[in-house]
């Protein structure tokens, strides 16, 4: 009497039907053909980048990561040098990835930042922060905001400046303040006493803005000589944050 898994196992042997030489063939080729896939074309080009001498790799890379917006960059929609060619293979990542990053960093420090129609600034800063990370915004040292009227202002150095249809112009400093409490920071410790007002923010109809920020406008005009540098010496010291660029549209908006 024999043993009934080894019967069950005779007998699905014995309904299976032998492989051909053909079918054997069949399943050898593609053994074959998918154990020697090609490259993709990505992995293809990275590949043959690699061959050429690093001089002319260098070459490529910077012309990868170059920007023609240093000369003027629409804030919010013209983008930073792309890591994409950075993520082709690990060798191209490991030769290159230092110039990305001074590309990426030129982009913010050295364009001139526009934002033509203020309107379409959201006027939530997680919306903004969705669009640009801080960190980058931190970086920029000149920003023109048109108001759709032959006026604008001027973010360089850490201070504003208005210009009217005229050509005329005030120069100010925004300065962030929280309801729930004054932000710390260092570069404020010196800030001189200074004349301006207090800018509320501005919502569309049916939104709230939750009264958590503020921002002060303080006036240069009204400085002392020796007051206006020490100003302009904590300006100096101040990056452009989210909430300050929030508040220069706030500010447009207020005119």
């Amino acid at each position: 009497m024999c043993n009934s898994n080894h019967c069950v196992a005779k007998l699905l042997l014995a309904d299976k039907p032998a492989l051909t030489q053909t079918d054997s063939l069949l399943k050898t080729a593609a053994n074959i053909s998918t154990a020697t896939q090609p490259p993709t074309a990505v992995q293809a080009k990275s590949n043959r980048l690699m061959t050429l001498p690093p001089e002319l790799r260098n070459n490529i890379y910077e012309l990868a990561f170059s920007s023609d917006h240093y000369i003027e960059a629409i804030l919010l929609e013209d983008e930073p040098p792309s890591k994409s060619l950075l993520l082709t293979c690990r060798e191209i990542y490991n030769e290159a990835r230092i110039m990305h990053r001074k590309a990426y960093r030129d982009f913010w420090t050295a364009s001139e930042f526009i934002i033509d129609d203020f309107y379409a600034v959201p006027l939530e800063a997680a919306k903004v922060m969705a669009m640009i990370k801080p960190q980058d915004l931190t970086h920029m040292t000149d920003l023109t905001i048109y108001d759709g009227e032959d006026g604008k202002i001027v973010y360089v150095n850490g201070l504003w400046e208005e210009f009217d249809a005229d050509g005329a112009s005030i120069e100010l400093l925004l300065e962030t303040r929280h309801r729930l409490g004054m932000v710390s920071t260092e570069w404020r410790e010196d800030l001189p006493a200074t004349v301006g007002y207090e800018l509320e923010q501005v919502m569309p109809p049916g939104q709230t803005s939750q009264g958590v920020c503020t921002w002060f406008v303080h006036l240069l005009d009204s400085l002392s000589e020796a007051d206006e540098m020490q100003l302009r010496g904590c300006a100096l010291k101040k990056k452009l944050s989210v909430l300050e660029l929030l508040g220069a549209v706030q500010y447009c908006k207020s005119r």
